[in-house]
């Protein structure tokens, strides 16, 4: 458009290089990012249009993010749920892939519930005590994986349900001890 200058959309930044205690929310517009040496110590929230990294960090206390532009939980040791829903970014919680892209798997106790992402999702490499829901998910995979929701190389303790994820449900590799249901099975 002649005349308009491009418009360009700056996200506030956090970073938790730190301990951090209490309860923490990321709002519209902000992301976070938990690295190295931080860690977080109570309820954890990311609010529609907030962005969230976690990256070889712990969290203790529940983990939700609802209507978030984007989620990267990498190499992170999680206690209490985590609540991933509405997601109009790409999810990702571990990854076995190598390179530039490289997202190592978690360890999460706890119920892990990824529902309703349309960003694509990918859920890999994690060590899980207690129930895993992927449900409902849609859209791509990064690349070079196929399109569609992943749920691979997941070692789980407890109940696994996968149901309505379009185009369905890539999984390979998973250990489950526990029943299996929907696109699980």
């Amino acid at each position: 458009m002649a005349g308009h200058a491009a418009r360009r959309q700056f996200v506030p930044h956090r970073q938790v290089a730190l301990r951090a205690l209490g309860p923490l929310t990321v709002a519209a517009g902000e992301s976070l990012c938990i690295g190295p040496g931080g860690s977080q110590t109570g309820p954890l929230t990311v609010r529609p249009g907030g962005a969230l990294s976690v990256s070889a960090a712990p969290v203790t206390g529940p983990v939700s993010a609802d209507g978030a532009l984007a989620v990267a939980i990498c190499a992170a040791r999680l206690t209490g749920p985590v609540t991933v829903r509405h997601s109009g970014g790409f999810v990702l919680i571990g990854s076995g892939q190598d390179g530039p892209a490289r997202c190592d798997g978690n360890s999460l106790k706890g119920p892990l519930t990824v529902d309703a992402n349309t960003g694509g999702v990918q859920v890999s490499a994690n060590t899980v005590t207690g129930p895993v829901r992927i449900t409902g998910n849609s859209g791509g995979g990064l690349p070079p994986q196929p399109a569609g929701p992943a749920f691979e190389a997941n070692q789980v303790t407890g109940p696994v349900t996968c149901e309505g994820n379009e185009p369905g449900l890539r999984q390979t590799d998973d250990t489950v001890d526990g029943p299996r249901s929907g696109q699980c099975r």
